[in-house]
């Protein structure tokens, strides 16, 4: 069906769920609500990939395609069109192409939003096609949702085949390899388009290219996940130790309605306020008010962006990831052995350590301990 890909994470069928998170009713996939959700109205599953944000379209158009001969680059006049339902834009912030086994080549987009139901050219040169027989170009394009000051960034990828043949004819193949959820290891479908010269090319307009989540190229070029080794899956599970009663949520994943843990001075949900976190400074067994009250209501956020978690400081004052300052509005990877503290002259009244346990390249918990 045309505008349908084959990146979606589940069936998204019924969704059963309460105001954080549920489950697709059909195949029974924990989805969570995306960030954007007040927005989109959309759900995240496996892949991390909200559909109702992210739905390129990838076409080509066969009529533009003119013969290739050896020693000539071809133009592929490629579109690409944004098929949100939701009626968001998305940003396309990197392009690049493969000749073969050649590397990847960037090649500049002159323009980069892209809103709902729009549709943009993203034209590709292959490199020189030195010889006859079957050339294999593959695409690989990054996608960008914004909402507020959160950003995820998705790698997409789709390849097509150029037969350059020595009656100066060219044959043009899509050439499609699907993931394991919908067709079997290692199948590949064909769609070919043929041009014999200036031959009549009938009545077709475009070609739909289907394209998949390139998840492990991500992780290679650093576009998602942590030191190009491991990711922080959305669903991933938090376990709290050695904080008062009420001063940390209960283990388990974030399903908060925005996805994000609010880190400060303020009285938890819990202890009927409006923080997740509370951080208070102690002096043994006893807090200290006025240190506490150098902690601000909302001091720091802790979330997952592009399979990785991530802490924003919200206070004038700053935060001090391990031996990094960082400023109002600034952004830190947090990895394992990391430890967050609230002010530089605290580290001794109140921090956190980050330890996270990884298993075939995935987080599978965090383990956030209360010093002091």
């Amino acid at each position: 069906m045309a505008g349908e890909t084959n990146i979606k994470s589940c069936c998204l069928g019924t969704i059963a769920a309460n105001s954080d998170a549920g489950f697709c009713g059909s195949c029974g996939t924990v989805l969570f609500r995306c960030p954007a959700f007040e927005d989109c109205g959309g759900w995240i599953g496996r892949d991390g990939v909200c559909q109702a944000c992210v739905s390129p379209v990838l076409d080509i158009d066969p009529s533009a395609v003119k013969d290739a001969q050896v020693g000539s680059v071809l133009t592929l006049p490629l579109m690409l069109q944004n098929a949100s339902p939701s009626g968001r834009p998305f940003f396309v912030t990197g392009l690049w192409v493969r000749t073969g086994d050649e590397d990847r080549r960037a090649t500049e987009l002159l323009w980069e939003r892209l809103d709902a139901g729009a549709t943009a050219p993203m034209p590709i040169r292959t490199s020189v096609l030195a010889q006859s027989g079957t050339h294999r170009i593959e695409i690989a394009f990054v996608v960008e949702t914004r909402f507020r000051w959160r950003t995820e960034s998705y790698l997409f990828a789709s390849s097509l085949e150029v037969s350059v043949e020595g009656d100066r004819s060219s044959t043009v193949h899509q050439t499609i390899n699907l993931t394991a959820d919908t067709i079997e290891p290692g199948a590949t479908v064909y769609a070919p388009v043929r041009h014999q010269g200036d031959a009549d090319v009938g009545s077709a307009t475009k070609v739909d290219m289907q394209i998949v989540h390139a998840e492990r190229l991500e992780l290679e070029m650093g576009l998602r996940g942590v030191d190009k080794a491991w990711r922080v899956p959305r669903g991933v599970h938090l376990r709290w130790r050695g904080f008062a009663d009420g001063e940390a949520p209960r283990d388990g994943r974030i399903v908060s309605g925005d996805a994000v843990l609010a880190i400060g001075r303020t009285r938890t949900k819990q202890q009927s306020g409006t923080g997740d976190v509370r951080l208070l400074a102690r002096d043994g067994d006893a807090i200290d008010e006025d240190r506490s009250l150098m902690i601000s209501r909302r001091h720091c956020d802790l979330f997952i962006q592009n399979d990785r978690l991530m802490l924003r400081a919200e206070s004038d004052a700053g935060v001090l990831v391990d031996d990094i300052y960082l400023s109002r509005g600034d952004v830190a990877v947090i990895r394992s052995g990391a430890v967050v503290a609230p002010l530089k002259d605290m580290t001794n009244a109140v921090a956190l350590r980050f330890d996270v346990k990884c298993q075939h390249g995935l987080a599978e918990d965090v383990t956030i301990t209360r010093l002091g």
